[in-house]
Parts: C-alpha cells; structure tokens; sequence
C-alpha cells in the first residue's frame, strides 16, 4: 500500500471529561496509531476553545513514522490530553488540514467528536479537500453535522453509539485511509475467567501482519502470562493452533498491539483471555499492510425508517479485477427502539447525574454517553439487536438487504473469504459500515 498521511483529531471539549468516558477514546486512538507503518505520515490535533497540535512536538506538519519511538510518542500525546472548555470543532479542522498541507498522498483527517459544536464558526463550511472520517459519540449527538462533513468531504460517517464502540470503527478506518487491509475486525464482552478468540486468514506472501487489542477499563492491565486480579492476556495461536508467545510492540492504558513477521499463510486466532471481574468489553483487529484486495461496500449512509436497505459488496484484485471465489456473510445491529426513546426510558437516571463541567454541553447525547460509562458495556442503555442477512451471489457483486425499524444508526458488519486467482491469494476480509435511518 501507498504511505498515507494521516491526522488524528480529538475533541477535548468539556462533555467530553464527564464520567471520563473520552478514557476509551483515548485508548482507541493510541491502539489506531500504533497500526500505522514506517513510512507513513502522522499528526495528533485536538480542539476546546481553540486547536491544538499535539504530535509532532515540533508543530507545523504532520512526521513521517521511523520507527515505534514514533508511534509511542503519537499515543503518549493523545494519552496525555485533558478535557477543557467548549467545543470549536471548525478550528480543529482548520489545524489538522493544515498540518496536511505538502504532505504526500493519500491524505486523511480523522475526527472524533461527542456534542454539538458551541464556539467558532459553522465547521461543515469552508471545509477543506482532504477526506474527513467523522466519528460521532452517541446517537443523540453530532449526527446530522458530522455526516454532513464527510460526505462533503469524499469522507465517510461513522457512528459509535457508546463509548465502548469506538475500537472497531478506528479499526475499519484504518482500511479505508490505506494504512493496512483489514482481515478482521469484531467485539467481545468477555466474562471473567473466559475466553474470546477472533480468527483471521493470512495470505501468503505476507511479510507482515499487525494486531490491535483493546479493552475497556484501564484499571484491567495486559499480561503475557495467565491472568489474575484485573488482567487481560492477548495471545496469537498460529494455523497449527499452537500458542506463538508474541511480545508486544507495544502497551498502554486498555490496549495491545503486535507485529508479526513473515507470517506463513493461514488462519490464525487471537485470543483474549480475562480474569478481570464482571464484564470486560474488548476488541480486536488483524490487518495486513501489503494486501492489495479491496473488499468494497456500497450501501447509503442514510436511509428511511421502514424503506428497505440494498447493499451490494464485490472484492477487487489490486487493478480493480473482480474476485469470483467468495463466500460472503453479513448481519446487522440495530438499535431496538428510538434514541429519543432511550432517553425518555431514562429520564430519572440521567437528570440525576451531575452536569459536566460546561453546562451548555449538558445535552442528552452527553447524559446518555455519561451513563452508559458509567453502568459499563454490559447494561446497554439502547439495546441493539443482531439479525443475520441473506447474501446473494451470481456473477458481479454479491447484495443484501435489510429495513431499518428505528431510527438512529443501523451497524452492518461484512466479511469475505475466498481465493484471489490472479494474485493466487486465499484471504478474509471485513468491513463495518453505519447507516443512518431517519
């Protein structure tokens, strides 16, 4: 793949400090820098009041990644960053694309944020000509403005609808900015004393494969070992199922990464083994930085409630050649009642709460996020219910469908497993797309 320059943009606004749910946004972010790949290009940005440059220390642009000094110095700086004031979403735009300004392409901004924007001015104008992959907190909140601010933008929207859902949709970001394939990518919540395994397809002629690991609650540290009191142990079992002892390239607060070399072709496993108590929510990606299959998904990204969703996918060859051998699944999570009904079945928790410390950013959407922290992964506050979808394959891509119920955003999940005749490549690939029912 080509080496991408890439900005990862934080919100620190002063919701974002309530319950200290931007805890896991941190962690995912850290656990998203630390796939990227000598070679690439990275910046760390973040907004309140005003916009930050956070990595590189020396400001100005983005720095090409040496080597992993790098990268930790990239994810002690998100690790290091503390919520204050209002929300000038504009200027944290403005920052991170001039921090692109020269760099080599593709390039990519990368947006988080939970609540409406309060101070500056209107961030879904002026905006500039580089893909913004927006992620919003919650299916309250940022919705209208941060879908809005992709599409205009040759971006894509992304909706996480706890603080516990973030993981993932770094990890599919990651594919789509060009850092690496991505081969799998799902979550868990694992109880204590049990197992979580993911399986993933190496293909041959891989020179390397990288692995994220992340978990919910920092007070759970990673151990090599078995665990015990509040750890996590993530290991690789190889295609032999034999345990591989990998150390990690790195660790931090809620997460793991790993770089593996040469891997032989096959399909692996990684395993998440907890004895942390009551319910640890994890996830994992496995990706690929070589692998020039593309598992291209075409779906809305907003739709009607009750208008049937087509959704059509088709695996590509590096040339853009279609890949016939496929064997495709698909499910989709949807949430099992209105947000806005959420929050009425709520009500008495959350105007129990304390307000954060910027009453104006005391929206629903903020309450919501803030109670959901924290009850944890296991007690949704807005269930989602997963239903499997029917694929069907002819010639040309493969199509699924599905009709939303509710409103608020709808998670389709994709995988794809085959053989690739002209790069003579077995693979499995996977995708996570948010469409937005209104």
């Amino acid at each position: 793949m080509t080496n991408p320059s890439i900005v990862v943009c934080m919100d620190i606004s002063g919701s974002m400090s309530w319950r200290h749910y931007i805890d896991p946004a941190k962690t995912d972010a850290a656990t998203f820098i630390n796939i990227m790949n000598t070679g690439d290009s990275l910046g760390v940005t973040s907004f309140s009041d005003n916009a930050y440059i956070n990595y590189p220390s020396s400001g100005g642009q983005v720095g090409a990644i040496s080597g992993q000094p790098d990268l930790n110095n990239a994810a002690n700086a998100v690790m290091g960053l503390h919520t204050m004031n209002m929300t000038n979403m504009a200027a944290g735009i403005s920052k991170s694309a001039g921090m692109l300004s020269g760099a080599g392409d593709p390039q990519a901004i990368v947006l988080l944020s939970d609540g409406d924007w309060n101070k500056g001015s209107n961030p879904t104008k002026n905006l500039p000509s580089i893909p913004i992959y927006t992620i919003a907190l919650g299916n309250n909140g940022q919705v209208n403005t941060l879908k809005t601010i992709a599409a205009n933008t040759n971006g894509t929207f992304h909706l996480a609808p706890t603080p516990f859902d973030l993981a993932d949709i770094y990890n599919e970001i990651i594919g789509q900015t060009s850092v690496a394939t991505v081969l799998a990518n799902n979550k868990q919540n694992i109880q204590q004393n049990k197992f979580w395994t993911m399986p993933a397809t190496v293909s041959a002629g891989a020179t390397q494969a990288t692995i994220g690991a992340s978990w919910t609650n920092w007070a759970v540290k990673y151990t090599s070992g078995t665990p015990s009191g509040n750890q996590v142990n993530v290991s690789l079992l190889d295609p032999n199922g034999r345990s591989m002892g990998l150390t990690p390239s790195a660790t931090g607060n809620g997460f793991a990464a790993f770089r593996l070399s040469s891997p032989k072709p096959g399909q692996y496993q990684v395993a998440f083994w907890s004895s942390a108590p009551g319910t640890l929510g994890s996830s994992g990606g496995f990706f690929d930085p070589d692998l020039n299959l593309s598992l291209r998904v075409d779906a809305p990204q907003a739709v009607e409630v009750g208008k049937p969703v087509q959704v059509s996918a088709q695996v590509t060859e590096e040339d853009g050649t279609p890949v016939d051998q496929l064997h495709f699944q698909a499910h989709v999570e949807s949430p099992a009642l209105d947000p806005e009904a959420a929050v009425a079945a709520h009500r008495s928790a959350l105007d129990c709460l304390e307000p954060p410390d910027i009453p104006e950013e005391a929206s629903d959407n903020v309450r919501m996020l803030a109670l959901q922290y924290k009850l944890g992964p296991g007690k949704p506050l807005l269930p989602y219910d997963h239903t499997p979808l029917g694929v069907q394959h002819s010639e040309g891509p493969c199509t699924c469908s599905f009709t939303p119920r509710t409103k608020g955003g709808h998670i389709l999940r994709l995988t794809a497993s085959g053989h690739a005749a002209k790069s003579k490549r077995d693979f499995s690939l996977a995708r996570r797309i948010t469409v937005l029912a209104e």
